[in-house]
């Protein structure tokens, strides 16, 4: 299910040319958890450990508390993970309710 190329290729696709890469990939249909494999996670996981390098060579945290170390770095990153999963559930719920497509 996950696949690093397409993972790339749709990533460099939406940073380079987004209305562009928007209707392609619409055009694929790709499921919601495909979705989330694909471009999300990858995406977020890649956002959250440059935040951290950084953080750690600037001397600032993206943990839970300044003194929470590697644990707390890795507990972040889960409670982002959940949080974003339950957000889009949220949106494609209200997708449709609205009128929108899931």
């Amino acid at each position: 299910m996950f696949d690093l190329n397409a993972s790339i290729r749709w990533i460099t696709a939406v940073l380079k040319t987004p209305a562009e890469a928007a209707p392609q990939y619409k055009a694929t249909a790709a499921p919601f958890l495909q979705t989330f494999m694909q471009i999300t996670l990858p995406a977020f996981v890649a956002s959250y450990l440059v935040a951290g390098i950084l953080a750690w060579l600037l001397g600032g945290s993206v943990s839970f508390s300044a003194g929470a170390g590697f644990m707390g770095f890795v507990m972040g990153l889960l409670f982002g993970l959940v949080w974003t999963f339950v957000v889009a559930f949220v949106f494609d719920l209200f997708a449709g309710m609205f009128g929108g497509v899931k």
